[in-house]
């Protein structure tokens, strides 16, 4: 063998052997990064599931937080109570809107990131618009269903995205009267949410598409960008399906490629569900680089075992060093970003179950504790007591010297009542002026008593604030557990109860739910009940009591008088149901009947040959409500009665609470053709000024005044110039209450025109009226 063959060979051997050295190289290389893909790939799996039940925990407190501001500001006792009165037309809409329109702004001020709100009366009327207009709301708006806040679906508009939040508003007695709908921001949760795309760049997002407004996985963004989706029962079946029974990676097909899909339930609204959603390339793209480099290293390694040189080295070299810094500075900036994404989650898990102004535990939390604390006092046989506390003058304070001033004096009221309780005891604020105290493992009911006395002293003492010295005491109602009910909203409602006793009781002081109280609230819903229905049953009954010439004695008017002949009480007094009609809205109703059976009554003994005038009562309600004018008119019109044959009686004491407006609707009636009369007068410290504008025709002296003539010296004079100054303004006069000869002879001696009482007959139907009229 020459030399050139010789070194032909030697070349060959070093090629085999380069070669050899490079496929083993290669071998070790896939041998080792393979494993390490698949570990990798489970690690990054593993994180990217983590991070999304992070994410799946942050939307569920985001939703429990938006329920429970919602509960809060439809429970907001002050506007609450105002919907109520405006119900039962106690009060005008703008009234209402003029009352409550300032306190709720303030709560959706004080809750943040609230864009709009509705809200509807017990008919479903819109009765307050504030911040973004809603057109959509009156479609979504709760009927008398739901007891607690409902999540009604997200919309989308020019201004923004926002989840929709619908809640119930009770009265005290938890009757239905009306609805909210609040417009939640959704910017917060998606910033929270937020998502990065490999390389570092916001990715875009969709987020909260719920119930009956979902639709589906294929509402993502374009291809290369990760989307987040959070959607409701009433999501599409193909994505319920897909999602039943997995908690965690799935994989589908994209347009683009596999999509990797995370699933997970969201526990603080088991309605909901979460989904995470980005693409598989860039899932795979962080390993496929930690990949690279044990990769390029390997071969670094192989290279110099075959003696490169190193200007085939350094590329490689510095390629593999940056892949490593960049993984090295992609992992930091991941930690820092999961490090703020888990304190924006204690943020948001705080404040679901706090008040945003006094950072002490809300409604929700509260509940919570008194749950666990009704369980220990089960199990060890100690009671616990609730104490509800309303401010007696913060609505003085807050009015006068404006929000940010009642802001801080709750502030301090809540540092105040804090620092006189033990660290157990829980003080919660329900919203406006409204604290809870949970004290546990009472000894006797006693240590209640003295929880609340130290509460009041905490109260008393005044509070300085911009220069201003206020005094400000509380109402502390007190139910015990188990004696006053067994269940949170019994609690709850018993030491509501309470707190309204020990404000008749003179205020700045306590009371206790009593079993008498829980027998009148009982009676109280039963009788509300039946007065439901009194009229469609028939139960409610007209008598009359004639009224007579003083001189002649001839009958020519009755006054109809309300009866309830209840199917098992027998006769309620109309003191006794009159009262319950105006609180609970029915007034108005009873009030359309009363005046439509005594039309046709009367409207038949005139069509008989004997026209009788018959008077009406008309409640302070009804006065103050628009439509009577048209209710009288129409009332008129169906009988077919003359309208000089109906006098409607007016109370003096309701006229004087809103003369303005009573004189104007009697006015109207007048001109009708009717005749008008004050009932009571005298009793309701009449004002000469406003009644020379009424346009009445007759003053009705109150029974008071006549019981005692002739032989009480005061009610004579008093008659007497009721009579000189009716005489002076031309009105007629008739008196009730007239039971003896001797004071029917006075009256005719004092020139009292008319008269009525059991002198000259009791109540009685209508058939024997014309009896005692022949």
């Amino acid at each position: 063998m020459n030399l050139d063959q010789s070194v032909r060979l030697q070349q060959r051997i070093q090629s085999f052997a380069l070669t050899g050295i490079l496929l083993t190289g290669l071998l070790v290389a896939l041998a080792t990064a393979i494993p390490m893909y698949q570990h990798v790939h489970a690690l990054a799996e593993r994180a990217l599931a983590d991070a999304a039940r992070g994410q799946a925990r942050a939307a569920g407190q985001f939703l429990a937080k938006s329920a429970d501001i919602a509960r809060q500001i439809a429970s907001r006792s002050a506007v609450r109570d105002k919907l109520a009165q405006y119900n039962r037309w106690e009060i005008s809409l703008a009234e209402l809107v003029d009352f409550s329109a300032s306190r709720i702004r303030d709560a959706l001020d004080q809750a943040g990131h609230i864009a709009g709100m509705v809200r509807f009366d017990r008919d479903g009327d819109p009765v307050l618009e504030l911040g973004l207009p809603l057109p959509w709301a009156a479609q979504l708006r709760l009927a008398n269903g739901p007891s607690d806040a409902v999540f009604l679906g997200a919309v989308e508009s020019a201004s923004g995205r926002y989840l929709l939040v619908g809640a119930p508003i009770l009265s005290r007695e938890g009757d239905w009267i009306g609805s909210d709908v609040l417009a939640f921001e959704l910017a917060p949760l998606e910033k929270m949410l937020s998502m990065h795309s490999a390389d570092g760049a916001p990715a875009a997002r969709q987020l909260l598409y719920h119930a009956g407004s979902a639709t589906a996985l294929e509402w993502l963004p374009q291809a290369g960008q990760a989307a987040i989706v959070a959607f409701g029962a009433g999501a599409p079946a193909s994505i319920r399906q897909a999602m039943e029974g997995q908690s965690g990676l799935l994989r589908r097909a994209g347009a683009d490629g596999d999509e990797v899909v995370v699933f997970l339930p969201v526990d603080e609204a088991p309605d909901w569900a979460y989904a995470l959603v980005t693409p598989a390339r860039e899932f795979s793209q962080p390993i496929w680089a930690q990949l690279l480099f044990p990769l390029a290293t390997i071969a670094l390694l192989v290279l110099l075992g075959a003696l490169l040189t190193t200007h085939a080295i350094r590329p490689l070299t510095q390629r593999a060093l940056a892949q490593s810094r960049r993984l090295i500075e992609l992992s930091e900036a991941q930690r820092r970003a999961i490090s703020a994404q888990q304190l924006a989650e204690e943020r948001l898990r705080h404040l679901a179950h706090h008040d945003a102004l006094t950072d002490l535990p809300n409604r929700s939390l509260l509940n919570d504790r008194l749950g666990v604390a009704m369980g220990h006092a089960r199990r060890n046989g100690r009671p616990l007591a609730l104490l509800f506390i309303d401010l007696d003058r913060f609505k003085y304070v807050n009015d006068s010297l404006g929000h940010p001033v009642g802001d801080r004096l709750l502030q301090t009221v809540a540092q105040r009542l804090q620092a006189v309780l033990r660290d157990d005891d829980t003080l919660a604020r329900l919203g406006g002026d409204e604290f809870v105290v949970l004290v546990e493992s009472l000894k006797v009911a006693e240590d209640a008593e003295r929880v609340a006395q130290k509460l009041l002293e905490a109260l008393q003492a005044p509070v300085l604030l911009d220069g201003h010295e206020l005094f400000i005491g509380g109402s502390i109602g007190i139910s015990l557990f188990p004696q006053d009910g067994d269940t949170i909203e019994a609690l709850v409602r018993c030491a509501d109860s309470a707190m309204y006793r020990a404000k008749d009781a003179g205020r700045n002081t306590y009371r206790f739910h009593t079993h008498e109280q829980a027998s009148q609230s009982r009676e109280r819903f039963d009788l509300e009940h039946g007065l439901r229905h009194a009229i469609e049953r028939g139960e409610l009954r007209l008598l009359y009591q004639p009224q007579a010439d003083c001189r002649s004695g001839a009958i020519i008017g009755v006054e109809a008088l309300l009866r309830w002949h209840h199917p098992e009480r027998g006769v309620v007094p109309p003191d006794r149901f009159i009262p319950l009609a105006e609180e609970i809205g029915l007034i108005g109703h009873i009030g359309q009947w009363v005046l439509d059976t005594a039309c046709a009554q009367a409207r038949a003994w005139e069509l008989a040959g004997r026209p009788l005038r018959v008077a009406v009562n008309l409640s302070g309600q009804q006065v103050s409500a628009d439509g009577l004018v048209e209710v009288v008119r129409a009332a008129l019109s169906t009988s077919g009665l003359s309208p000089r044959l109906l006098e409607l009686e007016i109370t003096e004491g309701h006229i004087l609470k809103r003369v303005e407006h009573c004189i104007d609707t009697l006015h109207q009636l007048k001109a009708l053709g009717i005749t008008l009369a004050i009932d009571d007068f005298g009793t309701g410290y009449s004002s000469l000024s406003y009644l020379k504008r009424l346009p009445v025709d007759r003053l009705k002296i109150d029974r008071s005044f006549v019981e005692g003539v002739p032989a009480d010296h005061d009610d004579v004079a008093i008659v007497a110039t009721i009579l000189a100054m009716a005489r002076n303004l031309g009105l007629a006069v008739i008196a009730e209450g007239v039971e003896t000869q001797d004071q029917l002879t006075h009256l005719t001696a004092a020139h009292c025109d008319e008269y009525q009482g059991y002198l000259l007959g009791r109540p009685m139907p209508a058939a024997d009226i014309l009896v005692a009229a022949d």
